[in-house]
């Protein structure tokens, strides 16, 4: 995702701020994993599930959309960004809701 909102900075030069709504869900998640993969000691780490949900595939479509509405120079540009953010920000929720819940678990066993 992040090449493609890059992409889209280098040929068409959309606000950047525009371009960070659409990669919130981005710009939150990678500290985060870096910090997963990083402290060994995270509880419950190795037995998470980190596949997308609902809420990951959902970001990535609102994520998409917000980009064409930039490659067509579309009116809703600040919509589908702010769809894209609000919606990405939901989707990192629900995986550290995730693990918070397995970690829980691995932690009670």
């Amino acid at each position: 995702m992040l090449s493609v909102i890059g992409a889209v900075w280098w040929f068409y030069l959309p606000p950047w701020w525009l371009l960070l709504m659409i990669g919130a869900r981005e710009v939150l998640l990678l500290p985060l994993m870096l910090a997963y993969r990083a402290v060994p000691a995270l509880p419950g780490r190795g037995h998470v599930d980190l596949r997308a949900g609902f809420a990951g595939k959902l970001a990535t479509v609102t994520q998409f959309a917000a980009l064409w509405s930039i490659l067509l120079r579309s009116g809703m540009q600040l919509a589908f960004a702010l769809a894209a953010c609000v919606i990405g920000v939901l989707a990192v929720a629900d995986y550290v809701r995730r693990a918070a819940v397995s970690a829980r678990e691995t932690t009670a066993s």
